[in-house]
């Protein structure tokens, strides 16, 4: 990451650490944040927190709301990046099966989770056992 973007990410963390007490309002932060450290490389802190992120917005707006499904999509990313793929499948299908029906078929996020499980699919295909990638 070029040292301007990797200053920029630090100064919205430093910003984000300045958020309003409220939690449901604090899950917002809290998102924002663990992006901006996963992409300096804080992946532990960025899972730590997109972990927190998600238990306030479902507790606060409910399984199926689609600022969940959103957070669920956002969180699986790194966890596919990480090799974590079964639980990153987890949290897509999770957030498939929550999903208003209405929106299974037509909505952009649907597709995001599709497209996530696929990726995770694919992987499982080519790692074996022991993590290693299969030739």
């Amino acid at each position: 990451m070029p040292a301007e973007a990797a200053q920029e990410e630090r100064r919205a963390i430093a910003e984000i650490r300045r958020a309003p007490a409220h939690q449901l309002e604090l899950s917002r932060y809290y998102g924002a944040r663990a992006n901006s450290l996963d992409r300096l490389g804080n992946h532990d802190e960025a899972m730590g927190l997109y972990e927190r992120t998600l238990a306030i917005a479902t507790e606060g707006l409910g399984a199926g709301h689609l600022t969940v499904i959103e957070l669920q999509i956002n969180y699986s990313q790194p966890l596919r990046r990480g090799g974590q793929l079964d639980h990153a499948r987890s949290v897509l299908e999770s957030a498939l099966r929550n999903m208003p029906a209405r929106y299974r078929d037509t909505d952009f996020d649907a597709a995001l989770i599709h497209s996530g499980l696929a990726t995770c699919r694919a992987w499982h295909a080519c790692v074996g056992s022991d993590g290693h990638v299969l030739r």
